[in-house]
């Protein structure tokens, strides 16, 4: 209601440091959340680390968002403020650099299927059959694919055996 009456004062710097904090500790809340599930799990859950990604994004995006608004308040009622524009810089520079990587993790995971060979049972029998990613068994079919179509073994050129899906995750 002071902000509405007499315009902002220094109470709206401390609302927006409260907010921000607040999405860090939804932040960190939403990934020890995703981290309990994955303990719970007697599966492996590929698909882990995407989550992971996309709350660390969000949370990203949001503080931009926030250091915008509050750039753009305090310099419409009191000038430049030059105190936050460090502040907005390495919230647009954090969000930035996770978009870039995130944008070249798909462009290599899109090729892996074609870079690296399907494992033959010669070369899986000379390791331990072990993924060194999800520490689960590694075996193959009898038509010389992995577990299932959808998850083959795949070798790297080093001679280091993964699943497919562990592989695209580890990425």
């Amino acid at each position: 209601s002071s902000y509405l009456t007499s315009g902002p004062t220094v109470m709206i710097y401390f609302g927006f440091q409260f907010l921000s904090l607040a999405v860090t500790v939804c932040a960190i809340f939403g990934r020890y959340i995703i981290h309990l599930l994955d303990m719970r799990s007697d599966d492996v859950w590929v698909h882990k680390n995407a989550y992971v990604f996309w709350v660390e994004m969000s949370t990203d995006a949001i503080k931009l968002v926030l250091y915008v608004a509050f750039f753009f308040v305090i310099f419409v009622f009191y000038g430049m403020p030059l105190y936050i524009v460090r502040d907005l810089y390495v919230a647009f520079k954090n969000l930035w650099q996770r978009i870039k990587r995130f944008l070249r993790a798909r462009e290599i995971t899109a090729s892996l299927n074609q870079r690296f060979t399907n494992c033959t049972h010669e070369q899986l029998a000379s390791t331990d059959r072990i993924c060194i990613i999800c520490r689960d068994e590694m075996t193959m079919a009898a038509d010389g694919v992995g577990q299932n179509r959808d998850n083959p073994l795949k070798r790297l050129p080093c001679g280091h055996i993964f699943h497919f899906q562990c592989l695209c995750s580890w990425i």
